[in-house]
């Protein structure tokens, strides 16, 4: 995440975790699109941010890479950046 990004900033997500399947289909789990940066998480691996289709903050993953050992979720930590002004 661009350390720049404070509270009340427009930020731009992309990427997130996604679920691999057997036949080798990418389930895509992460939130996408633009919305209101309103903070970090307590945990520290988030990051919560107000989607414009959205009226609650929804958490947006931005920990370390890897596989969770519980559903197998390939952890691939969402891109957050400052939306320019046009």
């Amino acid at each position: 995440m661009n350390s720049k990004i404070k509270e009340g900033d427009r930020v731009r997500v992309s990427g997130g975790p996604y679920y691999l399947t057997k036949c080798g289909k990418k389930i895509k789990l992460g939130e996408r699109g633009l919305g209101t940066f309103v903070g970090l998480h307590p945990d520290g691996k988030g990051a919560l941010v107000l989607f414009d289709n959205e009226r609650t903050s929804s958490y947006v993953y931005i920990g370390p890479e890897g596989v969770s050992s519980l559903t197998g979720t390939i952890l691939r930590p969402h891109r957050i950046s400052k939306k320019r002004r046009r």
